[in-house]
């Protein structure tokens, strides 16, 4: 599976010191005293003619030095935010659901994303997901499930490991029913004994 760009900067800035014999942190000492003033491409090209880096690792110690902000990891409470921008109706739904989930049990790990909010155990179970500025779509981890009117399947809608989907307009709709599938995709993803 291919991974997100921030992903293969993260692996590459992990590796730099076994690979090459210097940390992140040192490349971009050795760039900010080295090397030759220039555009950002002129620099990435004398880090891989002159040290033999790849075009990844010398792009990412590019970017370590003039776009720090990339590898910040950016705050849930922001990202949730970000999400829900322009989509007022359905926070009350998302702020309930996402209570209502947490209270399934202790273990619950809360992992907001850009676009969704994922809830796992050991194994991501539930995934929240604004599809539209008034609807928001539930994802659930549920293999053995029948499809319903309500419970449809997921598609290609969330993570591979969602099974299933139930689309949300109203927080009214957050039911027994509704409960009954969390609890049931919450208890799938204990840990294996």
């Amino acid at each position: 599976m291919p991974r997100a760009p921030g992903d293969m900067r993260a692996a590459i800035i992990e590796n730099l010191l076994d690979k090459t014999g210097r940390s992140v942190g040192q490349w971009a000492e050795l760039v900010r005293s080295k090397a030759p003033a220039g555009s950002r491409k002129e620099r990435i090209a004398w880090l891989q003619r002159e040290h033999a880096l790849g075009h990844g690792q010398a792009s990412t110690i590019v970017d370590w030095v003039d776009r720090p902000e990339v590898f910040e990891e950016p705050d849930p409470a922001t990202l949730v935010e970000s999400m829900l921008k322009g989509k007022e109706p359905i926070r009350p739904i998302v702020t309930r659901l996402a209570s209502v989930i947490e209270e399934l049990g202790d273990d619950v790990a809360v992992e907001p994303r850009r676009t969704y909010v994922a809830f796992s155990r050991v194994r991501q179970f539930a995934v929240l997901q604004p599809s539209t500025a008034t609807r928001l779509d539930v994802g659930l981890v549920l293999p053995r499930a029948s499809e319903t009117p309500r419970l449809r399947p997921a598609g290609s809608f969330g993570s591979g490991r969602i099974s299933h989907r139930v689309s949300l307009a109203h927080e009214d709709e957050i039911d027994a029913e509704l409960t009954g599938w969390l609890r049931d995709a919450y208890d799938g993803a204990a840990p294996r004994r």
